[in-house]
């Protein structure tokens, strides 16, 4: 059995935080925002059609779908740590000092560092 990524998964889970300027619905994401450059839409289009899987992508297409898949998991694990404590109604409301808390307690219930919030650039420079 093949460990291979489907492209369409990755496509499917990350489209819209590689186009947005802040992503993550919850949580601060820093660094060079939108990850792909809307100048280079058409060459990424380009380069996932016909693909079946995400390493028959060129490296700088991994690059930005590894990156938005890891925001989007760690966006959606941050919601699920909110809804286990009753908090993923009322955490737009929670004041910036509450909401540094929560998100200082979920780091700390996991193997994740504030560092794991900021998305660095490629080798490739902007995407």
């Amino acid at each position: 059995m093949e460990n291979r990524i489907l492209l369409f998964d990755v496509l499917n889970s990350t489209m819209n935080v590689i186009r947005e300027k802040h992503p993550g619905t919850f949580l601060p994401f820093k660094g060079d925002f939108p990850l792909l450059n809307p100048g280079k839409e058409l060459l990424f289009n380009i380069g996932c059609e016909g693909k079946t899987y995400l390493d028959e992508c060129d490296d700088w297409i991994q690059q930005i779908l590894i990156k938005a898949q890891r925001i989007a998991d760690i966006d959606t694990a941050f919601f699920e740590f909110l809804k286990e404590d009753g908090l993923d109604k009322v955490y737009a409301k929670l004041s910036k000092k509450d909401k540094i808390s929560e998100i200082k307690r979920f780091l700390d219930s996991t193997i994740l560092d504030p560092s794991d919030l900021i998305i660095k650039e490629s080798e490739y420079g902007k995407l």
